[in-house]
């Protein structure tokens, strides 16, 4: 059974953490404020207006139904200034052209998804997800990557994993230096992918990888081999053939 007195005083305490009224919360969920006032006197609530006042709140079901010892949020963190969010917002696949154009555009930023991950407080990161083959075995395609922007050029390390936003989109690469002060050179851990030198003046943001997320629990150095033995074979099987 749901305790709802318990439950209004856990909605009252994230709604002052967001500057929000009850009465702005319950025109949200499309409640009465009779309404509300008969589930209180009533000890009663449909959960599909908890579900609504969870999504609203952004915080997980769980955080009402926890005894009173409890004030988990799990994807939720209360930052200095006293407003809730997450660190890190998540660019969908299918927006990440649209992420590349609008990098650096506030209002777009801030309507990206968010979510909360321990080790990441700070400043805001971004997930993104992987295409393409060109850094495995480190990272496969569909993998994610967690990454936070550089803001001095000088703090980039070399040989490390960067995400590099140009004009023309965005690649994820080793970073090493390049034939001048001007440029660097953008490795792939893929040795079919070879290198290729990018001047600074071109680059629009740089973003290091702090961490990835991958679905794949397959040891990489296994996958690595499988492919090259596969390449090995065809190359072996295309000059048969052509002898």
């Amino acid at each position: 059974m749901l305790n709802i007195s318990e439950i209004k005083i856990r909605v009252k305490k994230i709604l002052s953490e967001k500057g929000w009224s009850m009465k702005e919360l319950l025109q949200k969920i499309d409640v009465s404020e009779q309404g509300f006032a008969y589930m209180l006197k009533n000890e009663t609530m449909k959960v599909t207006t908890l579900l609504k006042i969870a999504e609203l709140l952004d915080v997980p079901v769980s955080y009402f139904l926890l005894s009173e010892h409890h004030d988990e949020r799990p994807y939720v963190s209360t930052i200095g200034d006293g407003t809730t969010t997450g660190n890190i917002r998540y660019v969908p696949l299918n927006i990440s052209a649209g992420f590349i154009s609008h990098y650096g555009d506030n209002e777009f930023m801030a309507s990206l998804p968010t979510f909360f991950i321990p080790g990441f407080e700070g400043k805001t990161c971004y997930c993104l997800v992987v295409e393409g083959d060109s850094m495995f075995p480190t990272l496969s395609s569909g993998d994610m990557i967690f990454v936070c922007q550089v803001d001095d050029i000088n703090m980039v390390r070399p040989n490390e994993v960067y995400a590099i936003v140009t004009s023309e989109g965005m690649v994820v690469k080793r970073i090493r230096q390049g034939e001048d002060k001007e440029s660097f050179m953008l490795v792939s851990d893929n040795s079919y992918y070879p290198p290729f030198s990018i001047k600074l003046m071109d680059i629009t943001a740089i973003l290091w990888v702090k961490a990835f997320l991958s679905k794949n629990m397959t040891p990489r150095n296994l996958l690595e081999n499988e492919i090259i033995r596969y390449k090995d074979e065809l190359i072996n099987t295309i000059l048969k053939r052509i002898n």
